[in-house]
């Protein structure tokens, strides 16, 4: 989850979309879902990846912050002043409940 900084959302949201998608595909974290909230003003971005299990996540993160590609773009998103005030990281599971058996896969959100 990113807070963004006051009138810095919407570029917060080009970064994602011309190069942390696509990097996050390129080291194999599966995007599921990109929200920021319909009413109020919240500068929040929320995003889910999904992983096959922990150790693969670790493995992606590893990588995926060591890509030249996303270091330049991070940098060069915020050579004027930064975009976000806050980044905050959870680790998710699904749980199964018996009466409401639903599929259960490791999903993650992360810094980026």
């Amino acid at each position: 989850m990113y807070e963004a900084m006051p009138r810095r959302l919407p570029d917060l949201h080009t970064r994602f979309v011309t190069h942390t998608l696509c990097l996050f595909e390129k080291h194999e974290m599966e995007n599921i879902g990109y929200w920021t909230e319909v009413f109020g003003t919240s500068n929040r971005l929320v995003y889910m990846l999904g992983d096959p299990s922990l150790g693969e996540r670790e493995k992606s993160w590893a990588v995926f912050l060591k890509d030249l590609d996303w270091q330049t773009a991070r940098v060069e998103s915020e050579k004027n002043d930064p975009r976000e005030r806050r980044v905050e990281n959870l680790r998710l599971f699904c749980l199964q409940d018996k009466a409401r058996p639903i599929r259960t896969q490791y999903l993650g959100s992360g810094a980026v």
